[in-house]
């Protein structure tokens, strides 16, 4: 064995998982496009959130309502648990907007060598495991498939270091009983990933007390009173998080999952056996071809190591703990193979129950299981391990032998259609797969020798050699998966090849027009791509779609067109919609609008922009009102017309109070053309607010009336919302089946303000007060009676 201290394996550790990382991501990092390499998803989803929460925190205020998210929403809500807290988020705030992109290498290097650091703690605090081990373990828990699968997932792949440093407080309140290091540890994941949280809980809390009746069986009243640090442990954390947790919980659309649709039990568990057994799954039905073109499996990869070290690692543990560790492991792989595989949770928002969590237990518990195995490589079974090897091989070849006649069974049916060239054809068809079994079965053979030569003490040898060959393994299985990963998305693939494409210039041409016409309104474009169009920074809005509408208790799906229901966006050429929403400017690459009542405006940067002359400011009224009951009956075409022209009230009340008419639908067209288009959107802008501005939670106007009126505006309802006038504040209401009413009871000229503040901030706010508080003070009596026997 190579003999090093403590200190200089650690030293190795991190010079190792950089080196690798680095080989890893050479390409990338020295190209001139290279996040747009790695994957889509960053560059159209996170950056363009991390972009508008980098902007509005930059302002110095606590952002608690964002209109350029969405149609608007909770922005502390529903945009914390896309980290808006998180440390990786605030280091950015040190950089502007513009450098977020070229900060995605240096903040996942950051990440990974800090998950590096994490796993160290823990590792040393468990005492389970020695020095040598942690180079292999770090290799194993960060470079594998699940890592490579996340790339794209600027915030969830932050969970490989606040996973293992939640486990270290663990072990620090059990080894010291010092609650300190949990409620911090835990608090910080808390804070960064709230929805991750959830289904990690659980685990957490079944490893808490297992350990706890492992360390203290022999002493009852240890047991009980470490669990009770343990309970205060959790109370603190909640308390001290309250500030977060409730204007999350408060937020309607913060939480929400769906499964899919006409899932029942029954259907679940026949998903959960297309799972385990795949070629019943839809994706697998046909040809399976899958290596080409998209390598789903790489996700669920680890070293073939791990497999080497499972039985070794059974074998080892004591025979009270071995029923214990089997199960949980199995409960652990089971939930990770259905979930991934088949994607039975849909997570439609910012859902609770993520389980890139479980992924991230099962690939640590691999890492440490094989870490613990090779403690002492003299102890292993080589008799057990080369039976392990030999089943292994089998089982791949069994798998592939399965997948070929599976393959030859679905394209030409019977043993009998079967030919020579038929079954010679299969096997070109599938040699990426043969491949990949006869680099596995090379793989195997070759820890195998190393593994029983060090077993026998061969000076020749040393576990710095095991270290070489995992390094190769797993950059390696990187390398395969970037060059078959095929999730590039559209838009990205376009920004490749064309530096100078349209995606990039409407940021600076939304800009100008914000400069140009600083009041409130929104934009639509003639992009196929809707929910990942780019952010609009600095600008008021950059889409007709809205998630809080589609999944709150409100049924606006009305408002989607079929075509682009999945993306929660509304087609561009719904323009009765569009305008009733406040659409007023059009973007397209074209020099023709196909939209009625559009003029040329200006073409900058190769985008021409139309400007809407029927547009209807954020604020607006009718003197038309329909029920609900009503509205539902009406064909989509006719819903958009009544929307942009009525009211749409629950019931008759408020009719009466602000003297709404209701409006006749029986000589109502099937499809109502541009004429009532015109009409419909004239009367609406002779009942517009005036005079609007806006700014982070607050939108203020001018309002003229000579009458009692309900003024309606394009902007979601939600409970944290307050209305004033000639500040006064005045009734709000939610109308237009889910949008705001504000109500002015008598004639007159107003300056009216709305401000938004998420509901439970107060509320929250005082509670982690008064928990932090009590934390410095117990730390100010801990310190004060410990100074006080110092000095005696």
């Amino acid at each position: 064995m190579l003999v090093l201290n403590h200190s200089e394996y650690r030293r190795k550790t991190f010079q190792y998982i950089a080196l690798i990382f680095i080989i890893v991501f050479f390409g990338f990092i020295f190209s001139g496009n290279f996040i747009y390499s790695v994957t889509g998803q960053y560059f159209e989803n996170y950056l363009s959130i991390y972009a508008n929460a980098h902007d509005l925190l930059l302002q110095k205020e606590i952002p608690m309502w964002s209109f350029n998210f969405f149609l608007g929403g909770n922005f502390l809500g529903a945009q914390n648990v896309y980290s808006l807290y998180n440390p990786f988020f605030l280091l950015t705030l040190l950089f502007p907007s513009s450098l977020l992109p070229k900060l995605y290498f240096p903040l996942l290097f950051l990440k990974t060598m800090l998950a590096t650091g994490a796993l160290y703690l823990y590792m040393k605090e468990t005492k389970w495991f020695k020095s040598h081990t942690l180079i292999i373990a770090s290799i194993l828990y960060l470079f594998n498939g699940w890592y490579l699968s996340n790339l794209s997932e600027f915030v969830t792949i932050e969970l490989l270091f606040f996973v293992p440093l939640v486990l270290y407080g663990v072990e620090k309140l059990l080894s010291s009983g010092r609650k300190r290091y949990f409620v911090a540890t835990f608090s910080l994941l808390l804070i960064s990933h709230f929805t991750f949280t959830v289904l990690f809980l659980g685990f957490l809390v079944a490893y808490i007390m297992i350990r706890l009746y492992r360390v203290r069986q022999e002493n009852r009243a240890c047991f009980i009173d470490d669990t009770k640090k343990f309970l205060v442990s959790i109370v603190l954390i909640i308390g001290i998080n309250m500030v977060f947790i409730l204007p999350l919980l408060f937020a309607s659309n913060a939480m929400s999952i769906e499964l899919q649709e006409g899932m029942t039990l029954s259907s679940l568990l026949a998903l959960c056996l297309k799972g385990l057994f795949p070629p019943l799954h839809e994706n697998f039905l046909g040809s399976l071809q899958l290596f080409p073109k998209n390598v789903n499996v790489v996700a669920l990869y680890q070293s073939v190591l791990v497999v080497l070290m499972l039985p070794q690692f059974v074998k080892l543990i004591g025979k009270r703990e071995r029923k214990l560790i089997i199960f949980s492991y199995s409960v652990i792989l089971f939930t990770v193979f259905i979930t991934q595989s088949l994607e039975l949770v849909n997570i439609t928002s910012l859902a609770p129950l993520n389980t890139n969590v479980i992924s991230i237990l099962l690939i640590l518990f691999n890492a440490l299981m094989t870490a613990y195995s090779l403690n002492d490589v003299c102890l292993m079974d080589t008799k057990l391990l080369k039976q392990t090897c030999i089943t292994f091989k089998c089982l791949l070849f069994s798998v592939l032998g399965f997948v070929l006649l599976f393959e030859l069974h679905m394209k030409y049916g019977e043993i009998s259609q079967w030919t020579v060239a038929k079954v010679v054809d299969e096997l070109i068809i599938l040699s990426p797969y043969l491949m990949l079994y006869l680099i596995m079965i090379l793989t195997i053979s070759f820890y195998r020798f190393l593994l029983i030569r060090i077993a026998k003490e061969d000076e020749s040898l040393s576990s710095k050699t095991i270290f070489f060959i995992l390094m190769l393994e797993c950059m390696i299985v990187s390398y395969i998966y970037f060059a078959t990963n095929s999730e590039r998305s559209i838009l990205v693939e376009n920004y490749m090849i064309d530096q100078e494409s349209i995606s990039n210039n409407t940021g600076a041409v939304a800009d100008y027009l914000q400069t140009m016409d600083p009041e409130f309104y929104r934009i639509i474009n003639s992009y196929e791509i809707q929910y990942n169009e780019p952010l609009y920074q600095g600008y008021n809005g950059f889409s007709i779609a809205n998630p809080y509408l589609v999944l709150s208790s409100q049924d606006v799906s009305w408002m989607l067109n079929e075509q682009v229901e999945n993306s929660l966006s509304i087609a561009t050429t719904d323009y009765m919609l569009t305008t009733a929403l406040s659409a007023k400017y059009y973007f397209t690459p074209d020099y023709e609008v196909p939209l009625p009542g559009y003029q040329y405006y200006d073409r900058i940067e190769g985008i021409t922009i139309f400007k809407n002359n029927y547009f209807v400011p954020v604020g607006t009224s009718s003197p038309y009102y329909i029920l609900e009951s009503d509205f539902k009956k009406l064909n989509r075409a006719q819903q958009h017309y009544v929307f942009l022209k009525c009211i749409v009230l629950e019931n008759e009340s408020l009719a009466d109070i602000y003297h709404l008419q209701p409006f006749n639908t029986t000589e109502l067209p099937e499809q109502p053309g541009e004429i009532q288009y015109f009409e419909a959107a004239q009367l609406r802008q002779s009942f517009g607010v005036e005079a609007v501005e806006y700014a982070q939670n607050t939108i203020t106007h001018q309002y003229v009336t000579s009458s009692p009126q309900l003024i309606t505006y394009a902007i979601p309802y939600n409970k944290g919302w307050r209305a004033y006038a000639n500040g006064k504040e005045v009734p709000i209401y939610e109308v237009n089946d889910g949008f705001i009413g504000v109500g002015i009871e008598t004639a007159g000229k107003y300056e009216i303000e709305l401000t938004y503040r998420s509901p439970g901030f107060d509320l929250g706010f005082s509670v982690s007060a008064i928990t932090s508080l009590i934390i410095v003070s117990s730390f100010y009596r801990s310190y004060e009676v410990r100074r006080k026997v110092a000095s005696k």
